[in-house]
C-alpha cells in the first residue's frame, strides 16, 4: 500500500487538505491507480493506494516521493513536500516518508484523543469529500464515536475493497526502480570482499567475515561507533544495512551543533559481528591500534537511500539520541569516499546532556557554556534542505505521467 498523509501547516485547516487530496486523487487517476480517503482523527486526511502485490519500501517510498513534489512544483503555493515546519505556513504538507518499514499510519476506524474529545479516523467517499469542501463545513468531517457508528451503518464500510484490490504501480516506474536493484545487487556481489582482503585473521582477533545477514522486516537496525586509536585517533561510524556494516571513518567525531558538518570518509563493509568487537589490532596489520565501542544503539532510516547518496537517521544510543545525516560529497575526492556527517534538526537540549554525550571522547573540543548557548539560539534554524534534497529522476513524475497518457514523446 501507498500512503499520503495531507497534513495542514500553521494557517491552513482540514479543508485545504481536501483541495491537495483532489489533487493527489486526480494525479493517481491519471496513473489508473483507485485511492481511499479517511480523515485522520485529527487535522488532517490520510490518502490510501492499495495494491496487494509484491512491492517494497525501496518502490513505494520514491513513487510517493516523487508524486509529492511534482505536485509540489505545479502547486506550490498550496503544496509543500518537506518536512521544515516554516515551508508549511499557509500549506499542506504531502508526507510521502509514510511509507517506511519504520514508520505507521493510525488504523482506520482508530480513536484519537483531542482536547475537544474523540474523533475517529474514518473512512470518507470522495462525495462527502466535496460537499463539506463545497459548503465549507470543516465541522462534517470530524467524527465523534456515535457519530462514527451511524456513519458504518448508513454507507458500510467504505475501506472494504483495501486489503483486496490488487494494483501495480506504473510499469516505467517499476522498471526503473528494476534496473536499480540490479545495479545495486551486482554492486554488492561479495559486499565484505575488501574487508577479508585487507586482514590476516590469524594475527587479528577481528571477527572474520561471515554470511551477511538479513534484517527482519520493520525491526530497528544497529548503529555503532567505534573509538579508534590506529595511527590517527578517529571514530568508525556503522549503520546496519543489507545485512552488513556500512561503515565511515569519522576524524573528529560525530558533531553536536545543529548544521555543523564533519567529514566523514566511506570504508569497506564489515561484518555484523564487528559492532562488539574490542581490542587490540596488532601494530602493523590494517588499521592496527585499540577499538572500544564508544556508542551504540539502535537508529531508524527517516530519508534518503545509500546508493543516492544520502541517509538521513534518528539515532538512539546510549550517548547520542537525534537526527544525522550522511551526504556524500561528489567533488571532494576522486574515488567518491567522502560524505559529510551532519548534525539535524533535533539536538541535545540541556547542557547536562551536551557534556555527558561530549565527556567521554577525549578528541572532541568540549564547549564553554556561552558557545552552547550559541547552539542554543540556533536551534531554531532550519536546516538548508536544498544543500541536500536530491530527486530519483528529473522530471520523472512528470515523464511518467505522460507515459501513462500517450503524451510521451521521444
Amino acid at each position: 500500500m501507498v500512503v499520503f498523509d495531507l497534513d495542514p501547516g500553521d494557517g491552513a485547516d482540514i479543508l485545504k487538505s481536501c483541495e491537495v487530496a483532489f489533487l493527489v486523487k486526480d494525479l493517481l487517476d491519471r496513473l489508473n491507480l483507485k485511492s481511499f480517503v479517511k480523515v485522520s482523527g485529527s487535522k488532517g486526511l490520510h490518502l490510501h493506494v492499495p495494491l496487494n502485490t509484491k512491492i517494497s519500501y525501496e518502490a513505494s517510498q520514491p513513487f510517493a516521493k516523487s508524486i509529492a513534489q511534482l505536485l509540489e512544483r505545479e502547486h506550490a503555493d498550496l503544496i509543500v513536500s518537506e518536512m521544515p515546519k516554516h515551508k508549511r505556513k499557509g500549506k499542506v504538507l504531502v508526507d510521502w516518508s509514510q511509507n517506511s518499514e519504520h514508520k505507521s499510519t493510525v488504523a482506520v476506524y482508530s480513536l484519537r484523543a483531542n482536547a475537544n474529545g474523540p474523533f475517529v479516523a474514518m473512512p470518507v467517499s470522495w462525495a462527502q469529500l466535496r460537499k463539506a469542501l463545497k459548503k465549507g463545513d470543516a465541522r462534517a468531517l470530524f467524527f465523534e464515536p456515535d457519530a462514527a457508528l451511524r456513519e458504518v451503518k448508513k454507507n458500510g464500510d467504505l475501506f472494504a475493497p483495501v486489503p483486496t484490490l490488487k494494483q501495480r504501480l506504473p510499469q516505467p516506474f517499476l522498471e526503473l526502480m528494476s534496473e536499480r536493484t540490479n545495479l545495486r545487487h551486482a554492486r554488492r556481489a561479495d559486499p565484505l570482499e575488501t574487508y577479508r582482503r585487507k586482514r590476516d585473521f590469524t594475527k587479528t582477533a577481528e571477527p572474520p567475515p561471515s554470511m551477511p545477514k538479513s534484517s527482519h522486516p520493520g525491526s530497528r537496525k544497529l548503529f555503532v561507533i567505534q573509538k579508534h586509536a590506529a595511527s590517527r585517533l578517529h571514530y568508525d561510524f556503522r549503520l546496519e544495512m543489507d545485512g552488513t556494516l556500512k561503515s565511515w571513518a569519522v576524524p573528529k567525531g560525530p558533531p553536536y551543533d545543529l548544521n555543523e558538518r564533519r567529514l566523514a570518509m566511506a570504508t569497506e563493509d564489515h561484518p555484523m559481528e564487528y559492532a562488539k568487537f574490542e581490542g587490540l589490532i596488532p601494530r602493523g596489520e590494517y588499521g592496527g591500534g585499540t577499538v572500544m565501542v564508544w556508542d551504540i544503539g539502535t537508529y531508524e532510516l527517516m530519508d534518503g537511500n545509500y546508493w543516492q547518496g544520502k541517509l538521513h537517521v534518528f539515532l538512539n544510543g546510549k550517548k547520542l539520541k537525534g537526527e544525522w545525516i550522511l551526504v556524500k560529497s561528489h567533488n571532494r575526492d576522486e574515488k567518491g569516499n567522502a560524505w559529510f556527517f551532519i548534525k539535524g534538526l533535533k539536538s541535545v537540549t540541556t547542557w547536562s546532556e551536551f557534556l555527558t554525550a561530549s565527556s567521554t571522547c577525549t578528541s572532541f573540543e568540549i564547549v564553554s557554556n556561552n558557545a552552547f548557548s550559541k547552539s542554543l539560539s540556533r536551534f531554531k534554524l532550519i536546516f538548508k534542505n536544498e544543500l541536500l534534497s536530491f530527486i530519483y529522476t528529473n522530471n520523472f513524475a512528470d515523464n511518467l505521467v505522460q507515459a501513462q497518457t500517450g503524451s510521451l514523446t521521444n
